[in-house]
């Protein structure tokens, strides 16, 4: 018998549709942006703790972030609250492009992380609550807590995977998995929206992989990790 949550995602065809479509968009643009990050000079060269012995070009990561726009957009009942999720990562993927090219200090940096966290969370996509099991009452309402919160999570789960992108394929890879799951989970509870930017997700992942697997082509940079760690 076929789990439920698996039907679920068969009888979803748009995100299906997004998750191929993002595989295969990533995939051919990926070189493109290796091409543009050479002639850039947004290349990642040896030294230091970098274990690589010759100079990688970035910029993957705007491949990776195309892809799931042109994945999602035919795909996705797309409101103001996905629409502002979409201006949030396009607007930290050039924050990462700049960082690649240019080095941001730290403050800075983060400043612009929250500013870009802050635009969905404007729209009301907050996590206004959680569930605690084996607790009375299992359910915590954060109130207007909500807004910094949300800011704080998502800030911190896009410099969480920043930081994982240290050995090829890996944040990729990890990316790929979560958002699957992430995209099966949300299709069993009827969140097709949610699914569907899941499944785009984790076709961009899949993309990307065949050129950043050992010995990598390209690296996705922070245009690829924050891109990543702000969707999931």
């Amino acid at each position: 018998m076929v789990p439920d949550s698996l039907s679920r995602l068969v009888v979803a065809p748009s995100a299906i549709y997004a998750l191929l479509i993002a595989a295969v968009i990533t995939f051919a643009l990926t070189p493109v942006a290796m091409r543009a990050a050479w002639r850039l000079g947004v290349v990642d060269r040896p030294g230091g703790r970098r274990i690589h012995d010759r100079p990688i070009p970035l910029l993957g990561g705007v491949a990776i972030f195309l892809g799931i726009l042109v994945a999602v957009l035919p795909n996705l009942d797309v409101d103001r609250r996905y629409a502002s999720i979409l201006i949030g990562a396009g607007l930290i993927c050039l924050l990462g492009v700049v960082d690649d090219r240019f080095g941001i200090p730290p403050l800075p940096k983060l400043l612009g992380q929250i500013a870009c966290a802050a635009i969905p969370v404007a729209t009301g996509m907050t996590i206004d609550s959680i569930t605690i099991p084996l607790i009375e009452p299992s359910t915590v309402s954060f109130g207007v807590l909500a807004y910094p919160l949300t800011i704080i999570f998502i800030v911190a789960v896009a410099n969480v995977v920043n930081l994982a992108d240290g050995m090829d394929g890996l944040a990729a890879g990890v990316c790929g998995i979560s958002a699957l799951t992430f995209a099966i989970l949300a299709l069993s509870l009827g969140r097709i929206s949610a699914g569907v930017m899941a499944a785009a997700v984790a076709g961009a992942c899949l993309g990307f992989l065949p050129w950043n697997f050992n010995p990598a082509k390209v690296f996705m940079g922070d245009s690829g990790a924050l891109v990543l760690g702000f969707l999931l």
